[in-house]
């Protein structure tokens, strides 16, 4: 079965944990069965109280959803401590970082009864990105199977900056290589389609579509629209980003997992009353999947 949910940041309940809640109701309401967090702990570099849930919050937050009926996913922090480039030049801080997250992957799969995915984006500023991510992830399946946790670590497929940009998780083909040889059953792929879109658009070459086999190693989806300027995470719109080919592929493979819509709130804001905006999203979304 696939879930239909929303990237969950505190600028969606104003930064108010008592409004959180409502907005889960709202999501529910609308149709949605999941829900990702960004979540974070301890100091940050610049003010993360907008997009990332803070460890305060976590146990509520994970609570309330699943009390909804909505299955909770994590991203992984967008702070530098939180980076899988860590792994080599400071391991110890990384792990101690990442444990954490690590600790809650376990408690959501004790909540709601079924594994979460935790999305990472791969190590690319580095001088051996492909090593360097496969120490990391290598790492964290093996203390989420000392947790006894069956969480899967997504990368996520980023969007390239051009012709010449070949970090490893800026093309799909490349990406999936990677976690094939990888084969770890616990490390997946998280398949953004308007990131991939924008690469494409990027290098000025015709976007192939989403049609034809899904890689065996697709475990999350990202799914958003972009705006006349090419700037991504819009609402879930008519022509450019083909999302609603993306989940047409997804039914008629018959796949199953979380399909997240990833929609800044500013964006939204931009459109009409954020909530509303986000509903009529995932009304979409749902319509198609249907």
């Amino acid at each position: 079965m696939i879930r239909i949910g929303a990237a969950a940041a505190p600028r969606w309940w104003s930064m108010d944990p008592t409004r959180r809640p409502a907005y889960l109701d709202h999501l529910a309401a609308s149709g949605a069965t999941s829900v990702e967090f960004i979540v974070h702990h301890g100091a940050a570099s610049r003010d993360p109280a907008s997009v990332h849930l803070d460890r305060s919050e976590w146990a509520s937050a994970v609570a309330e959803a699943v009390a909804r009926g909505l299955h909770v996913d994590v991203h992984n922090s967008l702070e530098p401590r939180f980076r899988l480039e860590r792994w080599d030049a400071e391991r110890s801080g990384f792990s101690d970082d990442v444990a954490p997250v690590l600790d809650l992957l376990a408690d959501i799969e004790q909540r709601q009864g079924a594994a979460p995915a935790l999305v990472v984006h791969a190590a690319v500023d580095c001088l051996q990105p492909e090593a360097t991510t496969a120490g990391a992830l290598r790492w964290m399946t093996a203390e989420l199977e000392r947790r006894r946790a069956s969480a899967t670590v997504c990368l996520e497929l980023r969007a390239g900056s051009g012709v010449s940009d070949v970090r490893l998780d800026r093309d799909r083909q490349r990406l999936t290589a990677f976690i094939s040889e990888l084969a770890h059953p616990s490390v997946g792929l998280c398949w953004d389609v308007a990131n991939e879109w924008l690469t494409f658009n990027r290098v000025v070459r015709p976007y192939p579509g989403t049609n034809g086999p899904l890689p065996r190693c697709l475990r999350h989806v990202h799914l958003h629209s972009a705006i006349a300027d090419g700037l991504l995470h819009a609402p879930l719109a008519d022509g450019n980003v083909p999302w609603a080919e993306a989940l047409t592929s997804l039914v008629d493979n018959g796949w199953c997992g979380s399909v997240t819509l990833e929609i800044r709130y500013r964006l939204a804001h931009d459109v009409g009353d954020p909530w509303t905006v986000l509903a009529d999203s995932i009304r979409r979304a749902l319509s198609v999947e249907r």
